[in-house]
């Protein structure tokens, strides 16, 4: 379930200080974030439907899925549709991590227009307007504080860095090896899909070590929490754009 990111309001309270010039390009990035985090869900449901529908009508789809599993294994062809799943929840999975983390530097351009900081002394160029580079510029600058601690907090996070380190390596490196899992806990009857293995991640000259997680844990985790940060900084750059505007 995600937070709901309504930029309506700062956009007119945006347009109403910056003028009509500025208004095209913020608005453009504004509703970008929404499209990309719709398309982020459409990806995660048919990721998290994939596997579940493969496996047969029984009241106990985790031994289903446990058997399925093993006749995979042994390359049954009985096996087939299951290990395709498998795929094709990968596949959904890799975009909706892409496309979350796209988010993250799409709400960066929104930051940027919206808080009036291309009118700074040295202006970033649009290719230049990352999360890293933004968060710089509000930190030197000085510039709506709130707004600067929402995307601190959102670029250390672990659940952001996760992300962040799977996409890098499934897009630049390799995929992440994953493998079909299933929960022996009994208070976890519905536990079982993929699971992404443990793995390495260099960023700015450190190592990272990431550790097994559940598929559904890191898609839903990632959802919740770059769209509830987005929803936080729409919310911010109101509040500053309601005070500049006296």
């Amino acid at each position: 379930m995600t937070n709901h990111w309504h930029p309506k309001h700062f956009l007119e309270l945006a347009q109403h200080l910056y003028g009509p010039e500025q208004s095209p390009a913020l608005a453009r990035c504004a509703w970008s974030v929404s499209w990309k985090l719709e398309i982020a869900q459409y990806h995660i449901t048919e990721a998290l439907t994939a596997i579940p529908k493969s496996l047969p009508e029984v009241p106990d789809k985790r031994r289903a899925a446990s058997e399925l599993a093993l006749l995979d294994m042994s390359g049954w062809e009985e096996a087939k549709p299951f290990s395709k799943a498998q795929l094709i929840c990968e596949a959904h999975a890799i975009a909706a991590a892409q496309a979350l983390h796209s988010v993250t530097d799409i709400l960066s351009h929104v930051v940027y227009l919206g808080l009036g900081l291309e009118g700074t002394s040295k202006p970033l160029s649009v290719g230049e307007r990352s999360l890293y580079s933004v968060l710089r510029n509000l930190e030197k600058s000085g510039v709506a504080p709130k707004v600067t601690s929402i995307l601190r907090h959102l670029s250390t996070s672990d659940t952001f860095r996760y992300l962040r380190a799977y996409v890098n390596t499934t897009k630049h490196v390799s995929l992440v090896k994953r493998a079909f899992g299933i929960s022996l806990r009994d208070e976890e009857p519905n536990k079982y899909g993929l699971v992404i293995q443990p793995f390495r991640y260099e960023f700015r000259g450190t190592i990272e070590e990431w550790s097994i997680k559940w598929m559904d844990d890191f898609l839903n985790e990632s959802m919740l929490f770059v769209s509830g940060s987005a929803v936080e900084v729409s919310q911010a750059l109101e509040e500053f754009l309601v005070a500049k505007a006296g």
